[in-house]
């Protein structure tokens, strides 16, 4: 049986859910549908290449200049993932609260962010945010709620910071679409969902409704086609299958059948949709549909598959992806990595789950994916959607089952968890988060971390887990705004874990997703080695990089190139990759090359080079500009850092870098020491680097990263 957007105005089985309903339903969580497609978004992420998937190159850590906690985290953090130096954003005047106006979220936090990725040429492949700990946890958006005409109860004027960051192009242009609940068009449901029209023109798709309300069905069908003509493409094929609906309904039969062909020739790939429709049955006394139906693929109708995340791609309501910014909005991934304030955990205790997060990358664990049920409706609001994971999880070989109680039995050991209570203890239960896990909890307050009513989600992650979620503000029990279950799923297929969040959720605007965004236990990556070594690099003469794929790993699809975090290009994959550094100043930079699988899912894998750079073979400059130091620093004994250089003017100055953040300034050249203060740069891996100005170049020295101790 076809879903409601589907069906025909007097449906038997759903009188009083026609389509025209399921048209002002969606306008009414997502507040005007037409204006949401429609929106022609001008702002700071231009559409380019393909980037699905996440990688560390692919993420901005955000810091919180006034907190060493922050500092401190991020240090960890960066060293742990190896993120880029050129992708961490400090930011100042940081209110030290817990929640804060929608106002200074934009003034002094998103927009600061989005103004640095572009002046530093990052808008082409990041795909995802990530705050350190410190920073305001929720945001209050009641000045925006108020303006919502037929704003429903359970859409509370609370939003947290990383839902809002995911929210960022309706933040900006000061939308309140992120209040649907559906309003997440990247995340997977029912594949019904994808049956919706795509219609450019408001007064085209306003005509369109009142064709079905009056069941004018050939009128309806000529409106829906002619207007596909100006439809992308890949946005196609839901049009012609509803036309195909009208077309049967108006005894067209012929154009019946060669709408359901044109479905297919644009991509549609669900059989049962169309063999399940009861307005398409009489078509099956014909030849030719009997022989397009064996044409037609016959993926699952139940859920959408799953598929990696794509910062550039425009997704449209219907939840598929598109280049055209006529119709669709695009997203940010985002996570916060921990919480140290208020009701939070320790320091310690964050920096204690990404350790143990990042060593559970590609090693799937055999533990249990375990879903609890009892009388709450905090486990009753999911229940329903267990099986459908269970049965994909136990399909690929997992452990997956509910088990009957608050909380699982003692001894069990989690690969995963869903559980529904407003209070919890894992230490206490006696069970075993295994290191990758996602565990997270249904509650009203799990991430309100002021309010001690309830255990917050922070609890999961001094537990063992990589990555939890709790709600910033009450929810009610509105399953939309928690993860579906077969978030279990599309982490075992390979997601990232901040992907399998947002891949989860199809309201995430008060959900504060904490812990590891990177962690993938589950995925294969298509892994690579270099042949040669391309440390050594001139101005004048390209370089030949030679990829060797190991036996038995997959071959990679693309392959992504950044230098010094600015994005050079995306190639289909070659063994052999020619590279020019005319344009760079001579010194030191970084290499990245980043290899992706095929879609839909695009593992990653990705490593990091460090090159020489001097202006010709003939020069008889060394290429060496380089310093060195103690590798640790212990603060409370000295903070005095000495060092030696290599390569370097004697009579410029030097600058001292901590990532993107300038510390300091030498400017006695004399001077071989440098003061370390923890609350300019955090304890932990510090990475420093020294530039000079030397004409209109800069020239960096390699980084030298010191364990800087309390």
């Amino acid at each position: 049986m076809l879903p409601f957007h589907f069906r025909s105005i007097h449906s038997a089985d759903h009188p009083a859910l026609p389509v025209l309903s399921q048209f002002l339903a969606f306008s009414r969580y997502s507040f005007l549908f037409p204006a949401v497609v429609l929106f022609a978004f001008s702002g700071f992420w231009p559409t380019k290449k393909s980037f699905a998937g996440a990688s560390a190159s692919q993420w901005v850590v955000v810091v919180n200049a006034g907190s060493i906690s922050s500092r401190t985290v991020a240090n960890h953090f960066c060293a742990l993932r190896n993120i880029p130096s050129s992708n961490v954003v400090v930011l100042e005047s940081i209110p030290e609260t817990d929640r804060i106006t929608i106002d200074q979220f934009r003034e002094l936090i998103l927009s600061p962010i989005l103004t640095q990725i572009e002046q530093r040429g990052l808008t082409n492949h990041i795909q995802g945010i990530a705050y350190s700990v410190d920073f305001p946890t929720s945001v209050d958006i009641a000045s925006e709620t108020q303006a919502v005409p037929n704003l429903s109860p359970y859409q509370t004027p609370v939003a947290s910071l990383n839902g809002l960051t995911f929210f960022y192009r309706h933040v900006m242009s000061k939308s309140p679409g992120y209040l649907g609940f559906d309003s997440n068009f990247y995340a997977s449901r029912a594949v019904g969902s994808t049956i919706r029209p795509s219609i450019e023109s408001t007064e085209a798709l306003q005509e369109y409704i009142a064709k079905l309300q009056a069941e004018e069905w050939k009128a309806a069908a000529e409106i829906l086609e002619s207007n596909t003509e100006k439809t992308p493409r890949e946005l196609r094929s839901p049009n012609h299958l509803l036309a195909a609906v009208h077309w049967a309904k108006a005894e067209e039969d012929e154009k019946a059948i060669a709408a359901i062909q044109a479905a297919i020739l644009t991509g549609w790939k669900h059989r049962d949709a169309i063999v399940n429709a009861p307005e398409l049955e009489k078509l099956k006394q014909y030849s030719d549909y009997q022989r397009l139906l064996k044409l037609c693929p016959d993926l699952p109708f139940d859920y959408l598959p799953t598929r990696g995340f794509n910062a550039r791609s425009y997704y449209a309501p219907n939840t598929m992806e598109t280049k055209d910014k006529r119709f669709g909005i695009p997203f940010m991934l985002s996570t916060v990595l921990g919480v140290t304030r208020d009701l939070g955990i320790s320091r310690f205790d964050v920096l204690s789950a990404l350790k143990r997060s990042a060593k559970a990358d590609f090693t799937p664990t055999k533990g249990a994916f375990l879903f609890t049920k009892s009388s709450d409706v905090r486990t009753t609001t999911r229940l329903p959607l267990f099986e459908m994971a269970i049965e994909r999880l136990r399909k690929r070989g997992f452990d997956a089952r509910i088990v009957e109680g608050v909380m699982p039995a003692v001894g069990e050991k989690c690969a995963g968890l869903m559980i529904g209570t407003p209070e919890f203890s894992v230490f206490t239960s006696g069970i075993e988060i295994l290191p990758g896990a996602i565990a997270e909890n249904l509650t009203s307050l799990g991430g309100a971390m002021r309010d001690p009513s309830q255990t917050k989600a922070t609890e999961f992650l001094r537990a063992g887990a990589a990555i939890s979620s709790g709600a910033v503000y009450e929810p009610y029990s509105i399953v939309n705004k928690f993860p579906h279950p077969m978030i279990h799923v599309a982490y075992t297929d390979g997601l990232t874990a901040a992907e399998a969040f947002y891949s989860s959720v199809q309201s995430p605007y008060q959900l504060l997703i904490v812990g590891d965004p990177l962690c993938q236990p589950y995925a294969k990556p298509p892994r690579f080695g270099l042949k040669n070594d391309p440390v050594d690099c001139t101005k004048d003469k390209p370089i030949a990089i030679e990829l060797v794929v190991p036996e038995g790993s997959e071959e990679p699809e693309t392959i992504t190139l950044t230098l010094d975090g600015r994005f050079l290009n995306e190639v289909v994959f070659e063994n052999k990759v020619s590279l020019q550094f005319s344009g760079l100043s001579i010194g030191n930079h970084e290499l990245r090359i980043l290899t992706k699988s095929s879609p839909p899912l695009q593992h990653c894998y990705e490593q990091s080079f460090p090159i020489r750079v001097r202006k010709s073979a003939a020069s008889k400059e060394s290429p060496n500009k380089s310093w060195s130091c103690a590798e640790k620093i212990q603060c409370s004994k000295s903070k005095v850092l000495e060092f030696q250089t290599v390569g370097l003017a004697l009579d410029i100055p030097i600058e001292i870098w901590h990532d993107s953040e300038k510390v300091e300034t030498i400017t006695d050249t004399d001077t071989k020491s440098i003061t370390i203060e923890p609350s300019k740069v955090g304890y932990g891996p510090v990475r420093l680097r020294m530039v000079q100005k030397i004409g209109e170049e800069r020239i960096a020295t390699n980084t030298q990263t010191i364990l800087v101790e309390p």
